[in-house]
């Protein structure tokens, strides 16, 4: 027994020591079993002191960098500093736990739409699945939580011809009035709009070319 609270139990395997405390001795006894079990089939991964901060810019330069757009890399890097930083930031990733994740989800949920939680999701999880991989941890813990459904979205009314003429005739006055006509015109959406470049538009065949957001 090791001091007057907790049981020790211990075993070797392939010259490393493993150790474990439990102030219930047949709980002890029981984690023992299990942990010998995963450590002799290969089922355990030695979980790492990597704090979650440290692990989210190291997963973002080296997994994410050049596999994504640069626009969704700065946003990850944006949800991260508004959202997951401050509660999560400063932990150790072996010990964040469904349930911190799930109480992060709730909070943002009184705040946030189900798109910006659900994001939080996908990078954390994200995180997690890489982590599981590498053996830095056992399990996602992201798996274990659950965000509310997204509420159903107002049906979109779009305007009238005649709307689209007053809008317009009230609009020539506008610095912007050239990319209203370019946006009623086309359909383009509001990125592909400011990304257009003179070279995108081809005068003679009267064609645009979307190539960037």
């Amino acid at each position: 027994m090791r001091g007057k609270d907790l049981y020790e139990a211990r075993f070797t395997y392939k010259g490393e020591t493993y150790v474990l405390y439990n102030k219930n001795l047949k709980l002890l006894q029981n984690e023992l079993a299990a942990k010998r079990y995963e450590v002799e089939h290969g089922f355990f991964a030695k979980e790492s002191k990597v704090t979650v901060d440290s692990w989210f810019h190291t997963w973002m330069e080296e997994y994410k960098k050049n596999s994504v757009k640069y626009g969704t890399y700065k946003v990850y890097l944006d949800e991260y500093k508004v959202h997951i930083k401050e509660p999560l930031g400063r932990r150790l990733l072996k010990d964040v736990r469904g349930e911190h994740i799930q109480k992060l989800f709730n909070d943002m949920a009184k705040r946030y739409s189900h798109t910006t939680v659900n994001l939080v999701r996908v990078i954390l999880s994200g995180m997690y699945t890489q982590a599981v991989r590498n053996g830095m941890v056992l399990r996602n813990p992201v798996k274990n939580t659950s965000i509310k459904k997204k509420k159903r979205k107002r049906k979109i009314r779009v305007m009238t011809q005649e709307e689209q003429k007053l809008f317009m005739r009230y609009s020539k006055t506008s610095q912007f009035y050239d990319l209203y006509i370019v946006a009623l015109g086309t359909g383009m959406r509001s990125g592909e709009l400011r990304a257009l470049q003179w070279s995108d538009i081809d005068f003679d065949n009267k064609i645009i070319h979307v190539n960037g957001t």
